[in-house]
């Protein structure tokens, strides 16, 4: 039988070791498949939320140069329901995410010029929550392969464990 000798031998600390790689992979595979689950849900019920005339008040491109250049398009738009003037920023559900090609942030600033009208969809129960575009897009299919990437090594993982 093995001592306890208050230290970790290189075995056991290899073994905590991919313990813990295993359960970070797990979490977030889960919590990526989760934030997926939630923004489709969203994005489909969106779908038959009701409209409201609205303005886009701000549009640009968000350049990030840290490890490798990427563009984010930002938009911001105004609206009013029931008489209550309300500022929106989510273009789709999940939000948009970061490109390496300038052109695919341009194709967003593109469709929403500043001053240009737009059609507002918002939660009925919550005027604040509002989208531009409802339904399924890009960044919740790519939630959902991240999400099951990670479940796929967690189960690699544990294989090896």
């Amino acid at each position: 039988m093995k001592r306890w000798t208050g230290r970790l031998q290189n075995n056991d600390s290899t073994m905590h070791a991919q313990i813990l790689i295993f359960a970070v992979l797990l979490l977030f595979g889960l919590a990526f498949l989760t934030y997926a689950l939630f923004c489709l849900s969203r994005a489909l019920a969106s779908r038959s939320w009701p409209t409201a005339r609205g303005t886009v008040t701000r549009s640009f491109i968000e350049e990030d140069k840290d490890e490798r250049v990427t563009y984010t398009a930002r938009v911001t738009y105004r609206y009013s329901v029931g008489g209550r003037e309300f500022s929106g920023n989510q273009v789709q559900a999940g939000g948009l995410l970061s490109w390496g090609w300038l052109r695919c942030a341009e194709r967003v600033t593109d469709r929403y010029p500043i001053g240009a009208s737009v059609r507002v969809r918002y939660l009925p129960i919550n005027p604040k929550i509002a989208l531009l575009e409802p339904g399924f897009n890009f960044s919740i299919g790519f939630y959902f392969a991240a999400g099951i990437a990670f479940l796929a090594w967690a189960r690699d993982m544990s294989n090896a464990l």
